[in-house]
């Protein structure tokens, strides 16, 4: 890292906090940030610009990600160090996301290389695949790699908590293939939309704070689920059996027939159509 040049640092955290509003926790690993500094936020949406409207630092003996903690205001933060940074319109900033500082020169310079960094990972397709979250940028990248690793179609990966728009973007793969109406999610929580929407739809949601677990997770109930599926098939074909009348035993010729029979051979189960020796029914 190198405390000189303009600041780039990663969002830990996006939280609320009392008095100051939405806050950014953020590990600069290389150059300085300053109070009045713009800054270009890599985003889902796009790119986020704004300007540093304070830097705080926790007061001796506080931990920076306690929201009890009381900070002290700083004029600017080198690299290699963690700050709180408290700027307006940081409503749709996602933690993981790359944070740069830009020039009156640079800003669109700037602006494209804070999202390609994001677009390298955030995956949106119209073929069909499961859903998948994470946290940070890292850990989604890391996800998007092992599920090509192992041949698990991707329709989307995004970073953030698990939505309702994402359970329902799952539940538009049920047609296609029930298998990847699922949404994994590293690291993430669901918000309570999600939840309730996930009830009425069937979507599978597996959550996880270990990568190969939660990988391992989906496999296991996709193989269970294919052999439900095909346990149901065979539950549905109808099995050979072999029957004969009892003499004598016949009270009923048709509509419907009634008889009294022994079954010789195979299982006999309601419903299952027969024939006679000689092939008619």
């Amino acid at each position: 890292c190198n405390a000189d040049g303009a600041g780039k640092g990663t969002i830990l955290e996006v939280k609320e906090i009392q008095g100051l509003g939405t806050t950014l926790d953020v590990i600069i690993y290389n150059g300085t940030i300053k109070t009045g500094d713009t800054l270009v936020i890599g985003g889902i949406n796009g790119p986020i610009v704004t300007k540093v409207k304070s830097l705080l630092e926790p007061k001796p003996l506080s931990e920076m990600m306690d929201k009890k903690s009381k900070y002290n205001t700083i004029k600017e933060a080198s690299a290699a160090t963690g700050i709180k940074i408290s700027a307006p319109n940081l409503d749709e900033a996602v933690s993981g996301m790359p944070l740069l500082v830009a020039g009156k020169d640079n800003l669109e310079e700037i602006k494209e290389e804070a999202q390609s960094a994001v677009d390298e990972v955030l995956i949106e397709t119209e073929k069909d695949g499961i859903i998948i979250k994470a946290d940070t940028l890292g850990g989604l990248e890391a996800m998007v790699t092992l599920c090509k690793e192992r041949e698990i179609p991707i329709r989307k990966a995004h970073v953030g908590n698990i939505s309702k728009k994402d359970i329902i973007d799952a539940k538009s793969n049920f047609e296609s293939c029930p298998y990847n109406a699922v949404v994994l999610g590293f690291n993430v929580e669901m918000t309570k939309e999600a939840a309730e929407n996930k009830e009425s739809t069937g979507v599978v949601v597996l959550t996880n704070s270990v990568i190969y677990r939660l990988l391992e997770d989906y496999e296991q109930w996709k193989e269970a689920e294919i052999k439900r599926a095909e346990q149901r098939q065979i539950e549905g074909l109808s099995r050979p059996f072999k029957i004969q009348i009892l003499k004598g035993m016949i009270f009923r010729q048709n509509n419907p027939a009634v008889a009294g029979v022994e079954v010789i051979e195979g299982t006999l189960r309601p419903k299952t159509p027969f024939m006679k020796a000689d092939g008619t029914r």
